[in-house]
């Protein structure tokens, strides 16, 4: 695992992954952000998608402009993205998705949103590659994990996660999994 002083070195770049950003319930998670950038490293934030506009006060503007959303891009882009890593890491990308299809019980519609979020995960990769992050980080251990726990092993850097109790006790998927690959 992973020391806190290690993690936050100057030296390194963290992704941080998050449903949404920003949002009036994840002040936290802002703060958090903040607070790793204070310290000197350097933090790219990804979120699935973008907050609604009520949600999003002046201040907000320049994080949203900040963010990268994966639901703001072309669907060809992550088409492209996972033909890109299918054929370049094979071995990975489809270990992943069969790890992410059998992990995620045999509730039909509970696969089939793990199977997008591995695609997501995949164009996470793609736009993470380009930052050459060090680390990602999932703050929630929810359905959405799936993300950046792929784009993390094709990218070859580890990840880790923030659990909250929502994430442990109100339905969890594939929880022990992803805590267990988790730094």
């Amino acid at each position: 695992h992973v020391h806190e002083n290690q993690l936050l070195s100057p030296a390194r770049k963290i992704a941080y992954v998050v449903s949404v950003f920003p949002s009036l319930t994840m002040t936290f998670v802002d703060r958090e952000i903040q607070e790793v950038r204070r310290r000197g490293v350097k933090v790219v934030v990804l979120a699935i998608q973008r907050p609604s506009a009520p949600e999003v006060n002046i201040g907000d503007n320049r994080k949203v402009d900040a963010t990268r959303y994966i639901f703001s891009l072309p669907w060809f882009d992550c088409v492209r993205a996972n033909f890109r890593f299918a054929l370049t890491k094979p071995r990975i990308y489809l270990s992943m998705l069969f790890y992410v299809v059998t992990g995620s019980n045999n509730n039909i519609p509970t696969q089939v949103k793990s199977v997008l979020h591995f695609v997501e995960g995949v164009l996470a990769a793609e736009l993470l590659k380009r930052d050459r992050v060090t680390h990602i980080h999932a703050h929630f251990a929810d359905k959405a994990t799936v993300v950046p726990m792929v784009a993390a092993k094709l990218l070859g850097v580890r990840y880790s996660v923030t659990a909250h109790a929502y994430d442990i006790y109100a339905n969890p998927v594939m929880l022990r999994k992803k805590l267990a690959d988790a730094a």
